[in-house]
């Protein structure tokens, strides 16, 4: 009978019954197998609506005078050879060099946005700008931000005057004479006013900052919040579905690194998946290109980042980490070839660095030692145990001064000649212990007489308590 955890019983393993496997990445797979392969013609489909969404998007932005200022006023100002800190086109497409547009170009940009002015934004225009879309996206949710601050203090305005069956001005009127003290009387109308006025007049202050910061009245922020609103929506969705319909492409490049040995499968498969989401955001559909040509660029890209940046548990610099791979393909090169391992003289030669460099960098291609490894061919001693060397360590630190400081305050308690003796009897000068005859010797008394003081001050610190000179000096 199988065993009510998941897991097979006796019987189910001497049959062949594969236990069940719920690893991530069998989960992951048979996932991916539920998924629908994206065709040319799904793909094309989703990148018309991609397009379609962005055009919303950017038609919503220029609709408002702070979105237009934004969009369209650095355009203008490129259109005039002047260089911008955000690059909103498309630098291949526009030929940018060093974030300047060469004079033919401008020309054109010129041209499409006296387009823009005089016919408004079309589809064709929307093509012919090749924008990039990151820096346009996030021109997008600043405003989206506002138009949704917006729209909920209108709810909140439309909701408490729904409530009192009157408009927020009635509500206002309201207030004020109940708190006009010449009405001797209020209606209970009035008093719900005066309560809610806070709330109205934080709502309508606010409504009037974003109006002020927008440059448009409630109705054309009203319209514009539901283009954008809609656009993004769509945009959400249709990025959503490439990133499905691309899954297998994400696995087919991760393949390729897997051998390496460096990241588990399902990291991967994640850190390609992030080049893939950064694919989807940069495409251009008007570019004539296949999207899935275009997003291995980036999933390579992404999973290069990765295996150099997280696949070592010391992070090396990118400069570093190319070196080093130089590094390892020479000598891969040289122990395939039969040949001895190449000098450090001769790796900077190839590397044109340094043999400094290289020795440092040599020392990257050791593998770290985990601390719990077994060391010895027993398996039961692990490393961390031969590195150990006793009496060091912060603990035995503060442990030796905590003792000392309670030993000092301890013979504080007795006479100079009863705490010389105790030193000298328990070697707590020099570490080295006299006997009684070398220390009636140094004082010139009997032995006899030693051992009465050692013992008299012995009784004194454990009728005091040794350490209650610590305790007392820890308390104050």
């Amino acid at each position: 009978m199988a065993d009510p955890g998941g897991r097979a019983g006796p019987g189910e393993r001497r049959r062949g019954v594969t236990p069940l496997d719920l690893s991530s990445s069998t989960l992951f797979y048979r996932k991916l197998d539920e998924l629908k392969v994206m065709d040319p013609e799904g793909e094309s489909e989703i990148c018309s609506r991609i397009e379609l969404a962005r055009l919303d998007v950017v038609r919503a932005l220029i609709m408002v005078p702070s979105g237009r200022r934004s969009l369209l006023g650095p355009l203008e100002r490129m259109g005039r050879a002047e260089r911008q800190p955000v690059a909103l086109l498309d630098r291949t497409c526009w030929g940018m060099s060093d974030g300047v547009l060469p004079p033919e170009k401008r020309v054109v940009l010129r041209q499409l946005l006296s387009s823009i002015r005089t016919a408004g934004l079309t589809r064709e225009t929307y093509r012919s700008l090749h924008l990039c879309w990151p820096a346009v996206e996030r021109l997008a949710r600043r405003l989206h931000e506002d138009l949704e601050t917006a729209g909920r203090m209108l709810e909140q305005l439309e909701a408490a005057a729904g409530s009192a069956g009157t408009g927020d001005e009635r509500m206002l009127e309201s207030a004020i004479r109940y708190s006009d003290p010449r009405v001797s009387r209020a209606r209970p109308f009035e008093r719900l006013a005066w309560h809610r006025l806070p709330g109205l007049q934080s709502a309508r202050v606010t409504i009037a900052a974003i109006e002020s910061r927008t440059g448009a009245n409630l109705p054309l922020l009203r319209m514009a919040g539901e283009l954008l609103g809609s656009g993004l929506d769509s945009l959400r969705t249709a990025a959503a579905e490439m990133l499905e319909g691309n899954l297998r492409l994400v696995v087919k490049c991760v393949r390729g690194y897997v051998r390496l040995g460096t990241m588990e499968e399902m990291d991967l498969v994640q850190e390609g998946c992030q080049g893939l989401i950064e694919a989807i955001s940069r495409f251009d559909p008007a570019r004539g290109n296949r999207f899935s040509t275009y997003a291995v660029w980036w999933i390579r890209q992404s999973l290069v980042r990765a295996l150099v940046e997280k696949s070592r548990i010391v992070r090396l610099p990118a400069t570093a980490a190319r070196r080093l791979a130089g590094i390892r393909l020479a000598l891969e090169r040289a122990s395939a070839r039969g040949e001895p391992s190449p000098s450090v003289e001769e790796l900077a030669r190839d590397l044109s660095t340094d043999p400094g460099s290289i020795t440092a960098l040599l020392e990257g291609l050791r593998e770290p030692v985990h601390m719990d490894r077994p060391s010895d061919e027993d398996g039961f001693a692990p490393v961390q145990e031969s590195l150990r060397v006793p009496g060091e360590g912060p603990e035995s630190e503060a442990l030796e001064l905590d003792t000392t400081s309670r030993l000092r305050c301890a013979l504080e308690l007795l006479t100079e000649r009863e705490r010389s003796i105790i030193c000298l009897r328990f070697g707590l000068l020099d570490g080295e212990q006299h006997s009684l005859d070398s220390i009636a010797r140094a004082y010139g008394i009997s032995r006899e007489r030693v051992r009465k003081i050692e013992l008299r001050a012995l009784k004194r610190l454990r009728e005091c308590g040794s350490f209650s000179g610590a305790e007392r000096e820890g308390g104050e």
